[in-house]
């Protein structure tokens, strides 16, 4: 146990020792994201993400990533000769953590172009109203699912300061098995160390 304990200690003041200014980023994100399947399509996300870069243009990634979206819908029905109105509402909440790997394709003074990918563990909680018009009734469906979960992204950053940089993103999220790709349009703040 003591030889592992020392294992890990000299891996970890190695990296600190290997480590050098403008290698590391880390980034809070935020935006917009779109949800397919619900009545109402849009929603936001959330997120942070590490990088730690091998060489010029190739990294590590890691991300945690939070979609939101809370929805409503209207519609109305007749019934026995009465005009109705009825409230169908819908929420989802995903969640991502994951790893991975991107490259910077372009690199030019303060301008970077990336590319990047992960995989790993995602969370889903959906809760939908669905109207059933030949009983008149509200049916809710809620489905709770941990699953793998992946997502690309391709994004450009404009380097402010020797620490600071802001970026826009267009990132893809999948998780699970069922079709339910979603997508995100992001701002993020970086800090570079």
């Amino acid at each position: 146990m003591k030889t592992i304990k020392l294992l890990i200690l000299g891996l970890f003041c190695s990296l600190q020792m290997y480590a050098q200014k403008g290698v590391n980023q880390f980034a809070i994100q935020g935006g917009y994201e779109a949800f397919p399947h619900l009545n109402k399509a849009s929603g936001g996300n959330m997120g942070i993400e590490f990088k730690h870069y091998f060489d010029k243009r190739l990294f590590f990634v890691s991300n945690f990533h939070a979609g939101i979206n809370n929805g409503d819908i209207d519609i109305s029905y007749y019934q026995n000769g009465d005009l109705r109105d009825i409230n169908l509402s819908n929420t989802q909440r995903d969640y991502m953590l994951g790893i991975g790997i991107g490259a910077d394709v372009f690199q030019k003074n303060c301008h970077k172009i990336y590319v990047q990918s992960t995989v790993g563990l995602g969370s889903s909680t959906i809760r939908k109203d669905d109207f059933d018009m030949s009983s008149k009734t509200v049916d809710t469906v809620e489905e709770n699912y941990v699953r793998y979960a992946l997502s690309v992204s391709a994004g450009y950053d404009y380097r402010l300061t020797e620490w600071m940089a802001i970026g826009i993103n267009y990132t893809g999220y999948q998780i699970g098995h069922s079709f339910d790709f979603k997508h995100s349009c992001n701002i993020k703040l970086s800090l570079l160390f």
